[in-house]
């Protein structure tokens, strides 16, 4: 609907399990935004054997993203990371990591 709202016409949802997605869909932007316990190692090294060309990591625990854009090679000295406080007074906030 957003897209739609937008305009954006050059888009296609895929609502798969990650690790069931064709890697023809993974190559040229791939954002996740997964769970507290971060990505499977599994589908970690698939994303870095793809490797696309853009890739943005949303996360509320840095600890397991940390650990993730590891496996899959981001290097995180030329990636844009940002922080972000979507849960006023308490100790959780959201990092974003977007590779190019």
């Amino acid at each position: 609907l957003n897209a739609q709202t937008n305009g954006v016409k050059n888009y296609e949802f895929i609502n798969k399990d990650a690790g069931e997605v064709e890697d023809e869909w993974l190559n040229e932007l791939l954002i996740v935004d997964p769970a507290r316990s971060g990505l499977s190692s599994d589908l970690c090294k698939r994303i870095k054997q793809v490797s696309p060309k853009r890739f943005v990591y949303i996360s509320c625990n840095y600890k397991s993203m940390i650990r993730d854009v590891e496996i899959i090679g981001v290097d995180l000295e030329k990636a844009t990371v940002s922080q972000y406080n979507l849960f006023p007074k308490t100790v959780h906030f959201e990092v974003v990591v977007s590779s190019k």
